[in-house]
């Protein structure tokens, strides 16, 4: 398996997913090797972790390939534009992470791919599963040493993460999924996505929904906000283009308009924070809507814990795990129709991420009735029972039987 972030550190769903995924897959006895850039931690006992930076240090000097691991690559979701700008200020401040890293994020993806080469020359392996772009080409290459069919597990597309898409990313995109022997999507909307933009026939596809773990929670949390007077109302997720942070501004501005007991928190962080930490300003609501930055695991708790709602407002969302961890955490919520978790929890109040309209009248019907905010969560608890990694697990070792003819 070929992933790009692996927890403790991660910058996104991405990260989660790919843990959720091998622990699945670990579930139903299957024996992982999972290669990333780089790690510092001790691997999991339910998969072998593999630093590509240490293997490829320790192959070019001739020593003896461990698995001892380093800090892991940035963000699987900086733009190559973004990480040339980052590295260029790395270099400048004499930061010595600057020799640890490459110029462009394509010359990591070229080192990675080059691990994965290596690893897949002396080792057998039944599958290589590779997760999203950055690893497309380490997969392709294992596949062409190895001869072992290659699944390309898509998150999400270049399409969907940027109005202006990177024609290089593109490219490797298109080429990844090309040479795949089966292209797994995490919803039917990702499918489809991938079937418009590159062309991909359904017949080589499938749809592997992602999980959560409810941790032997066997009933809905029962919330009770400790500010009873002021609702406050959430989002959470990279704040880029993709997650529509301006419509979820724009839906604030629209019940702020209407009601003055309310304050909107955005948790994370992206290239637009900046830009809509100085339009709150100039709205005149920086009191109102407020930024948490980047909250770790247990801050996002405790942040949820005091949340009346929570708002997906994306413009393309492949699946939508931060709904499952909201909802977890007894959070009502409304949602993009433009969403891969609408799928399957179709009975959640769902809006067209630019129809702020719609989406400030479901959340006020939410805020003013708390009851009917319980009974969604209760009505959905038994479907979040039912989507767990172990389901995620089995659906894709069929997959696997199917590629291999078993």
């Amino acid at each position: 398996m070929l992933g790009w972030e692996f927890p403790p550190l991660i910058t996104g769903g991405l990260g989660v997913a790919c843990h959720g995924i091998a622990r699945g897959l670990a579930q139903q006895g299957v024996k992982i090797t999972l290669l990333v850039p780089r790690y510092y931690s001790n691997s999991p006992k339910f998969l072998r972790l593999l630093s590509a930076e240490k293997l490829l240090s320790k192959f070019e000097t001739s020593q003896p390939i461990d698995i001892s691991e380093f800090f892991p690559l940035g963000s699987s979701y900086l733009s190559p534009e973004d990480y040339e700008s980052w590295y260029k200020k790395a270099l400048a401040s004499g930061s010595p992470i600057a020799l640890l890293y490459g110029p462009t994020l394509f010359y990591e993806v070229e080192k990675f791919a080059k691990a994965s080469e290596l690893i897949a020359s002396k080792t057998k392996f039944d599958i290589i599963h590779c997760h999203d772009w950055m690893t497309y080409k380490a997969g392709m290459r294992a596949k062409e040493v190895s001869g072992a069919p290659l699944v390309a597990h898509v998150h999400s597309i270049e399409n969907d993460r940027s109005p202006f898409c990177n024609p290089v990313v593109s490219e490797i995109e298109k080429q990844g999924l090309k040479n795949a022997d089966l292209v797994l999507c995490v919803s039917k909307y990702t499918m489809n996505r991938v079937r418009q933009v590159y062309g991909i026939p359904e017949s080589k596809m499938g749809v592997a929904y992602n999980g959560i773990e409810l941790k032997n929670c066997e009933s809905p949390l029962v919330k009770n906000p400790r500010n009873k007077r002021q609702k406050q109302v959430l989002f959470f997720g990279r704040i880029t283009w993709q997650k529509g942070p301006d419509y979820f501004i724009e839906t604030a501005r629209i019940m702020l308009s209407k009601r003055s007991n309310l304050r909107f928190v955005l948790a994370g962080w992206g290239d637009k924070a900046i830009p809509l930490i100085e339009q709150v300003a100039h709205l005149r609501l920086g009191n109102k809507i407020l930024f948490a930055g980047f909250l770790n695991e247990r801050e996002l708790k405790a942040l949820l814990i005091n949340s009346n709602l929570f708002l997906m407002t994306s413009i393309s969302e492949p699946f939508g795990l931060v709904v499952l961890e909201g909802l977890s955490q007894g959070v009502p919520a409304v949602i993009s129709k433009q969403s891969g978790i609408s799928e399957i929890l179709t009975s959640i109040p769902s809006a067209d991420y630019w129809d702020t309209e719609k989406f400030a009248q479901s959340a006020f019907e939410l805020i003013d009735n708390p009851e009917l905010g319980k009974k969604q969560i209760q009505e959905i608890w038994p479907e979040l029972k039912k989507i767990s990694w172990r389901k995620n697990g089995k659906t894709i070792l069929s997959y696997y039987q199917r590629v291999l003819g078993n």
